[in-house]
């Protein structure tokens, strides 16, 4: 075999196992769960509080949700024992405000909000996060209201993450593999 075919073969074969050890840790790089949210519209002057105690107002099982509406509330329940989210992520894009509400296992609510000055970019790119109310108990439902939201991505992507999101062992990982690649 002449030695041009030996070096390609072996490129080929260290990119192909390059892609394998990456896989996993793109695959480690989605936190939080989407299956657990549910809807609701309303406009501006209604609180978190009131549109999270009526049921019948929240719409679940559903992936896709309309912007027409001013104000867009995304419901989140977790199970007992799951791990506790610090941030909730959703896609970029423009929204006149975002509003969260934390109730934790002792019932105790937490308010935040922020303008859009105030949303953090995320390190995963095109995400946006905003911190969460904390407490001592762990987190059992947060709701998120989304104030004129200019696209259904911000919705239909929205997720709660770890503190830990994008910055673990699965992060580095990979960007030592794309480092290699790289020739770094």
């Amino acid at each position: 075999m002449p030695a041009k075919s030996v070096s390609t073969l072996l490129k080929a074969l260290l990119a192909f196992a390059t892609l394998l050890a990456a896989m996993p840790a793109a695959a480690a790089l989605e936190f939080g769960a989407r299956a657990d949210r549910c809807f609701a519209d309303g406009t501006r002057a209604e609180t978190l509080a009131a549109v999270a105690a009526d049921p019948r107002r929240w719409s679940c099982g559903q992936t896709t949700h309309s912007i027409a509406a001013e104000r867009v509330f995304v419901r989140f329940t977790l199970e007992p024992g799951a791990e506790p989210p610090r941030f909730l992520e959703t896609r970029r894009g423009e929204v006149k405000a975002v509003d969260v509400l934390v109730i934790d296992a002792k019932g105790i609510r937490r308010n935040a909000s922020f303008t859009p000055g105030e949303v953090l970019p995320s390190r995963r790119g095109g995400y946006i996060r905003v911190p969460l109310p904390t407490g001592a108990a762990p987190i059992r439902q947060v709701i998120a209201a989304f104030d004129q939201p200019t696209h259904r991505m911000l919705l239909e992507q929205a997720q709660l993450t770890p503190a830990h999101a994008h910055d673990g062992f699965p992060a580095r990982r990979l960007l030592l593999v794309l480092a290699g690649l790289c020739g770094l």
